[in-house]
């Protein structure tokens, strides 16, 4: 089981979890930069080029999505590891609370299409409630994962202590039992 699996896969799928939040978060920051230059021209960026950075963030966002998913499904798979009830609705509140972060980050996409008085307070609202579901997602995550964490850790360590246990002995065993250096110095004098 040790060459199948390694407790770090676990940190690597809430490192995707966080980054593919993380660029959620910086789309709608795109969003709020994009609204706030106004009619300004002599900033570097026109709207055009803050759609092409919030479409490449999106994308990218959404491969880091994709491998989280295909990862823990990798070591669900691996470990044989059945989800009780309380874990497979955890996975689907995640599983919606990630759709729903996509649909916010797609209205903040379009929102520059809509000018409005007030839209940045909008976009605003939509950032928090980003952030809001975007930590509830990070606990449920950890939440869901946790039995399978604890059999991956037992079995990695396990596996680990008996090979230092093996070694323990080896080196026991190689010891002579006469020896002690206080009783040789006493012989010399």
């Amino acid at each position: 089981m040790k060459d199948k699996i390694n407790p770090r896969s676990f940190t690597m799928t809430k490192f995707l979890l966080t980054l593919g939040l993380i660029l959620n978060y910086t789309i709608s920051l795109v969003s709020f930069i994009d609204v706030f230059k106004g009619n300004e021209t002599n900033l570097l960026l026109s709207t055009k080029s803050f759609l092409i950075i919030q479409i490449m963030l999106l994308i990218f966002s959404l491969i880091c999505f994709f491998v989280f998913f295909l990862v823990r499904r990798d070591i669900n798979k691996k470990i044989e590891y059945k989800y009780n009830n309380k874990e497979k609705k955890l996975i689907y509140i995640i599983c919606l609370l990630i759709t729903l972060i996509f649909l916010i980050t797609f209205i903040n996409i379009l929102m520059f299409t809509f000018l409005f008085e007030k839209i940045e307070i909008m976009i605003i609202i939509l950032l928090v409630t980003q952030m809001i579901f975007g930590i509830t997602i990070s606990i449920l995550e950890s939440f869901s994962r946790l039995s399978e964490q604890v059999i991956v850790n037992q079995i990695w360590f396990k596996d680990e202590s008996k090979n230092e246990v093996k070694k323990s002995k080896t080196k026991v065993l190689d010891k002579k039992e006469d020896f002690n250096p206080f009783m040789q110095e006493e012989d010399n004098d």
